[in-house]
């Protein structure tokens, strides 16, 4: 007597695709946008940060924004405006408030 599994085998297929169409490939595909969007704001940060650099803080956005937009261009990204406005705009944030955390090892030294 001999038992046929074909059936329980192709169950098993069905099921396997099935969650990873359902599951998997929409996990991959928002993991992927948010890498995207963290990979957007480094580089809108580099580009930020180089724009003051080359044109100092006395220039005014409508040098700097076109210099931070050329170079994530440069760099492959092909986004409306109000996204690219957006990522330079949270890292010109960041670089405005950045904090400047004093290691442990000075904050215990005394001036005498």
């Amino acid at each position: 007597m001999t038992i046929n599994l074909t059936p329980f085998v192709e169950l098993a297929i069905a099921v396997c695709a099935g969650l990873i169409t359902r599951c998997l490939i929409p996990w991959l595909q928002e993991k992927k946008g948010r890498e995207r969007v963290e990979k957007l704001y480094r580089q809108a940060k580099i580009g930020v940060e180089a724009a003051e650099q080359l044109y100092g803080a006395g220039c005014g956005p409508d040098i700097k924004l076109p210099y931070v937009k050329n170079y994530l261009q440069s760099r492959g990204f092909e986004l409306d405006e109000e996204s690219v406005r957006t990522a330079i705009e949270a890292a010109v944030y960041e670089i405005n408030n950045a904090v400047l955390t004093v290691p442990a090892e000075l904050s215990e030294i005394h001036a005498d």
